[in-house]
Order: structure tokens, then C-alpha cells, then sequence
């Protein structure tokens, strides 16, 4: 009785960890997809900056 008890503790001990491990694995997954999504919408910014052009200021003729 006493072994078969201590190998259940084990395997659910062994399942909870594993659990733990996949759940650290997706939330550093969704981290990285953030960081991801962060850059882009920078680089974005930028393009946009870049493309406008000043506008050049006429100048008045002397009479």
C-alpha cells in the first residue's frame, strides 16, 4: 500500500511541474510575440516620419 501511494504522490508531483514548465514556456512565447509586435509598430513609426517631406517656403519678389 505504502509504495503504491508514494508512486502516485511522484507521477502527480512529476505532472505538476511539467504543467509548470509548459505554462513558463507559453507566457516567455507570448513575451517574445509582444516584443515582436512592439518592434514593428516602431519601425512603422519611422517609415511614416521618414516619408513626409517639408514643404519649402516661397519667396517674395522685390519690387
Amino acid at each position: 500500500m505504502c509504495m503504491k501511494v508514494k508512486e502516485e504522490e511522484e507521477e502527480e508531483e512529476e505532472e505538476e511541474e511539467e504543467e509548470e514548465e509548459e505554462e513558463e514556456e507559453e507566457e516567455e512565447e507570448e513575451e517574445e510575440e509582444e516584443r515582436r509586435r512592439r518592434r514593428r509598430r516602431g519601425r512603422r513609426r519611422r517609415r511614416r516620419r521618414k516619408k513626409k517631406k517639408k514643404k519649402k517656403k516661397k519667396k517674395k519678389k522685390k519690387k
